[in-house]
């Protein structure tokens, strides 16, 4: 009967290789370090809460309100006459100019069918050209 030779099986080294776990970690890591700044970049808004209604009390300044109809056309205060953003920041500032030692809050009634991308087109161009510091949403 033929027999065959018996291998001997060398002591095999059981331990895991951590250097590619090493390496993917820190490609994970450089990729959130990236990414972090870029989701942090946005539009600041303070909406307006129930506590912010004390503080405009007590500033005694009525807020500059600002419609936006479902095609996206801005209408100062309560006034029914079509408005640019160019009229509304001259508002704005005519406002601030008006109570240039409180704070001036500015609040944007949106309709539901309104676009996202307009409401945010309106709140960059009232930051960038105006130095106002607080803008709100009202909603329902």
């Amino acid at each position: 009967m033929i027999t065959l030779p018996k291998r001997s099986r060398a002591n095999v080294d059981a331990n895991i290789n951590i250097v590619p776990y090493i390496d993917v970690m820190l490609v994970l890591l450089v990729i959130f370090m990236m990414t972090t700044p870029i989701i942090e970049q946005g539009i600041e808004v303070d909406l307006a809460l129930m506590d912010d209604v004390d503080v405009m009390e007590l500033t005694h300044i009525a807020p500059v309100i600002i419609s936006m109809d479902k095609h996206g056309v801005l209408y100062i205060g309560a006034s029914k006459i079509p408005a640019t953003p160019e009229q509304v920041v001259a508002e704005i500032k005519v406002e601030m100019e008006l109570n240039s030692n409180l704070k001036l809050k500015v609040l944007i009634r949106p309709d539901k069918g309104v676009k996202l991308e307009k409401y945010v087109e309106l709140l960059k161009f009232i930051q960038k050209n105006t130095d106002i510091e607080s803008v709100g949403m009202i909603g329902r």
